[in-house]
């Protein structure tokens, strides 16, 4: 005979383990799926809010920086510099071929971004990316948005970057 660990013995110990059992196992099952809307929450809060930005920004930029600056990368500069979300998420500007221009994390290598958002922006149209950073390996979503010269051709894009992986102090009302 086999050893058992635990031995079950009478209706009532029975009844017990077969009542608290089911009572454990729907407890479990709603757990995960009080995860899963909590995830899905904060996933789509996070997405309204970088679309909303980019939005923002790129508007804000073809309507009021470049009427100030006929330059597109001293336009660009100011938009950088007086960006406020600074500790939330990184504005990346970007050229027609997608080569970094100026980054507001202040680290703004020569590098070429080949998301799928970016290539949306260089048809003027506002996309989501989520997949990972090649340079860093951080699990990232981005929104990139076109912006535009005076004669409202596409210069470049503008790229809101959210980092997925919070740093150890992190609060959820910080999005807010």
């Amino acid at each position: 005979m086999g050893y058992c660990l635990m031995k079950i013995n009478g209706i009532t110990n029975r009844w017990f383990f077969n009542v608290f059992g089911v009572i454990l196992i729907i407890i479990i099952g709603f757990e995960c799926v009080l995860g899963a809307v909590v995830f899905k929450y904060y996933y789509d809060s996070v997405t309204k809010y970088l679309q909303y930005r980019a939005d923002q920004t790129s508007s804000f930029f073809n309507r009021f920086t470049l009427s100030e600056y006929t330059n597109f990368y001293a336009g660009t500069k100011k938009l950088i510099d007086d960006f406020n979300d600074k500790d939330k998420i990184e504005l990346q500007i970007l050229d027609t071929s997608g080569m970094l221009i100026f980054s507001s994390s202040g680290f703004s290598p020569r590098t070429k971004v080949t998301t799928s958002d970016v290539e949306a922006a260089r048809w003027g149209e506002l996309k989501q990316y989520v997949g990972t950073n090649s340079s860093t390996d951080e699990k990232i979503m981005a929104v990139s948005s076109a912006l535009r010269d005076k004669d409202g051709k596409i210069s470049g894009a503008a790229v809101d970057v959210y980092d997925c992986e919070p740093p150890e102090d992190y609060r959820l009302s910080d999005l807010q």
